[in-house]
């Protein structure tokens, strides 16, 4: 299972954040400190009230006011006050303003060496790491989060140890996004060597997510043994803790270990530990539980999938519909509609295609008026499922009726993760159109494939007008014009001759088995043969079956013609 990374980067960002104004303590009692105290206060509770904008200003009264004081207790409540300002500007997303803020603390008292202040400089550096990641400058939020690990590391207080280990952490995070995930594992590790035995909840909680990540990130680093390792980490520090939070990694954790267990190939072990986060936190009313039992069922569906157990995936993705169908949650309403969307498919793939068309029919009910690009495109991917799905159960006039509703829908987007599934849809219904026996609107659904999207760079619709080339040219040989189909496969040889994409690949050997036969039908039979031949030199010994196939028919076709 895929998950988005600029998501899970923002959300581990915010709940390390520290985005929560710092609370004001007790202070000596004299005049003019018990004045910035309830300024503070005032401040704060503008904070609790979603009022950033006049938070921001009180704050920058207490600054005004008493910023070049150097009564001790003063100073703390000065630099509170620029690190809360920074807080709620980040709360406004005016992420350089906030970073600015936060300089302002680490500039005036980065050197003390009190304890309070000392504490508001840690997180106001850690703090500036994480707005650099908001305004995407991951290698200087590096340098923050460094800062905070060179000045505070060695320190013993609590409050300065858990912002180290938060540090680290963040910073496996960005260097994760600068795809530096070798770094990124060393930094996790540097978490887990220096607090891993500690017992304090704020640092086991940084513990367990630097235990999860660094699985994510041998995950990425295609190191699925180690990663399955990271993942029993986890489940053997944390499994039988009952905190909330803890409790949430160790059920991510599982999941992480059964998608690690994917990528070697061992489904029915994936299985079993998709079945362990249902066994263990299934009954939970906890929405951050639910949504990890949501995706356990859902990729124990994927996984039965993958062990040709159509018929069981299907009952894992009822079981979590029935769970969790009704959820107003909207992480829950995601993994939802892809569920859906996973049920039609394994029904497609158990040869049920009325109930695999109905199943994509519920998910365009429950989620076809959704603008959030991720339901959109999942949108777009059922309805053209639906389509094939009425093309292999016999109904090709249904069939282009759905893929005419892709296109209309989603046919303007310039999203390229939509205008693949557009293309996909004119793909198939120039199929469907083939199936029709008429050919010549088949073409021209073809010929507007190429229009859109022929002079894109974009690897997924690269492939598309490469199979919509090589299909145009089958058209035109069933309209007997050899010649014309000729030229369509050139075209195809032409653009993607060179590339090393096997799906682009697959292509051009497609395109070169269609233009030997069409060369055939022109009594050409030399040219033919030649162009068999470069079939079997180029993909003689390649070992994908796709390939191999279209080898197998070029000789036979090459044998046939020689005979002649």
């Amino acid at each position: 299972m895929k998950f988005s990374l600029k998501y899970l980067i923002l959300a581990l960002l915010v709940f390390l954040g520290a985005v929560v104004a710092l609370t004001v303590k007790l202070i000596p009692a004299y005049p003019d400190a018990i004045q910035a105290n309830a300024v503070i206060a005032n401040a704060n509770a503008h904070m609790l009230s979603g009022r950033h904008s006049d938070a921001v200003a009180a704050y920058d009264d207490v600054i005004t006011r008493f910023g070049e004081r150097t009564e001790p207790a003063l100073k703390v409540q000065v630099a509170r006050a620029h690190f809360n300002k920074g807080t709620a500007l980040g709360q406004l997303k005016r992420h350089t303003e906030a970073v600015a803020a936060y300089d302002d603390v680490i500039a005036r008292f980065g050197e003390s060496n009190g304890p309070a202040l000392q504490e508001v400089v840690a997180t106001a550096l850690f703090n500036k790491g994480t707005a650099l990641g908001q305004l995407e400058r991951p290698m200087e939020a590096v340098a923050a989060y460094d800062d905070v690990i060179v000045r505070f590391g060695e320190s013993t207080e609590p409050a300065l140890q858990v912002q180290v280990a938060k540090a680290h952490f963040n910073k496996g995070i960005m260097l994760g996004q600068l795809k530096q995930h070798t770094e990124a594992v060393a930094a996790y590790d540097d978490v887990i060597r220096r607090f891993g035995e500690s017992t304090e909840p704020a640092l086991q909680e940084v513990v367990a997510r630097a235990h999860f990540n660094k699985g994510t990130a041998l995950g990425q680093l295609q190191r699925p043994t180690e990663a399955v390792a990271a993942s029993d980490d986890v489940t053997a520090r944390f499994g039988k803790s009952t905190e909330l939070t803890l409790q949430v990694q160790v059920a991510k954790a599982l999941v992480n270990k059964g998608t690690a267990l994917g990528q070697l190939k061992q489904h029915t072990e994936a299985v079993a530990a998709y079945d362990d986060v249902i066994t263990r936190f299934g009954e939970s009313t906890e929405p951050s539980l639910q949504e990890v039992v949501a995706r356990a069922l859902f990729n124990k569906g994927t996984a039965l999938g993958q062990l040709q157990r159509p018929t069981e995936a299907v009952a894992a993705y009822d079981d979590a519909i029935a769970r969790f169908g009704k959820s107003t949650e909207p992480a829950l309403q995601e993994v939802m509609a892809r569920t859906h969307f996973n049920k039609g498919t394994a029904l497609e793939q158990d040869n049920q295609p009325e109930k695999a068309i109905a199943a994509f029919d519920d998910m365009l009910a429950r989620f076809g008026k959704r603008t959030a690009l991720d339901l959109q495109v999942q949108e777009a991917t059922a309805l053209v499922n639906k389509g094939v799905a009425l093309g292999q159960d016999n109904q090709p006039e249904k069939a282009i009726a759905v893929f005419d509703d892709v296109i209309r829908r989603f046919g303007e987007s310039t999203e390229p993760t939509l205008q693949v599934w557009v293309a996909r849809a004119l793909v198939n219904k120039g199929a469907a159109l083939r199936q029709l026996q008429r050919a010549p609107e088949a073409v021209a659904a073809y010929d507007d494939v190429i229009a859109r999207f022929g002079k894109s760079t974009e690897p997924a619709l690269q492939v598309e007008v490469a199979g919509v080339l090589a299909n145009k040219g089958l058209a035109l040989g069933q309209l007997q014009r050899p010649t014309e189909a000729v030229a369509a496969c050139d075209n195809v040889i032409a653009r993607f001759g060179e590339s090393t994409e096997p799906a682009l690949q697959v292509w051009v050997a497609r395109a070169l088995v269609i233009k030997g036969a069409e060369l055939g039908q022109l009594k050409l039979h030399t040219e033919a043969i030649a162009v068999f031949d470069d079939v079997i030199s180029r993909y003689g010994k390649r070992t994908e079956p796709a390939l191999q196939e279209l080898v197998a028919r070029a000789r036979s076709a090459k044998a046939e013609l020689s005979r002649k």
